[in-house]
């Protein structure tokens, strides 16, 4: 009984390091990809925005002079919206 409560504990614990060293692995980008994604999933669609959800998300919000935004977030992927100059 001892034997196998000490062998579900080591297989738990070494578990958790491979889970460690892979995050650790991984490009820091990649990790903030699949947290937003996460977060992304477990909300319902909403007609409001929601400031934590933003807070979470987005790092910066830029307008320039002709209107267009652009929306960075936090894993470095910009969204752009607006007239494309030529």
């Amino acid at each position: 009984m001892k034997k196998n409560i000490l062998l579900s504990g080591l297989v738990a614990l070494l578990a958790v390091f491979s889970g460690c060293e892979m995050y650790e692995a991984m490009d820091p980008r990649e990790y903030e990809t699949q947290r937003m994604r996460r977060v992304f999933q477990r909300e319902k669609p909403r007609s409001e925005l929601d400031a934590k959800l933003i807070d979470a998300s987005i790092s910066a919000i830029m307008v320039d002079s002709n209107g267009n935004v652009k929306i960075r977030l936090k894993n470095d992927q910009t969204i752009e919206r607006g007239e494309k100059s030529e």
